[in-house]
C-alpha cells in the first residue's frame, strides 16, 4: 500500500469515527464563506446549547448564560394598550426561544 493510500485509509476511519459517534468537536473557529447556511431538520429541531448556563455571544459581543427575568409581570398602565401588547409580546417571544427564563 503506498502512502496516498494508506492516508485515505485514516482519513476514512477518522470519518467512520465522526459518523459513529455523532459528534464533532471544534478545536477552533468554524468559519462559513459567504451565502453559506445551516440547514437543520424539520420534524425534532435543533438546539444551541442544551443547557442554561452554556454560553454564547452574537455579533460580537461576550457569550452570556440564559437570562432570568427575576420578575413575571405585564407591562403596565403607564404604557399604551398597544405598547403593551408589543412589550408582552416581546417578553413572550424571549422566553419563548429561551433567550429569557421566568
Amino acid at each position: 500500500m503506498d502512502d496516498l493510500e494508506q492516508r485515505i485509509q485514516q482519513l476514512e476511519e477518522r470519518l467512520n469515527i465522526l459518523d459513529a459517534n455523532g459528534l464533532f468537536v471544534m478545536p477552533k473557529l468554524m468559519k462559513f464563506n459567504e451565502g453559506i447556511n445551516i440547514q437543520v431538520g424539520k420534524t425534532t429541531g435543533t438546539m444551541i446549547g442544551t443547557e442554561a448556563t452554556q454560553k454564547i455571544g452574537f455579533f460580537g459581543h461576550a457569550p452570556v448564560p440564559q437570562s432570568v427575568l427575576n420578575f413575571n409581570v405585564q407591562a403596565g398602565s403607564t404604557y399604551t394598550s398597544v405598547e403593551q401588547n408589543i412589550l408582552n409580546g416581546l417578553q413572550n417571544e424571549l422566553i419563548k426561544y429561551g433567550l429569557l427564563i421566568t
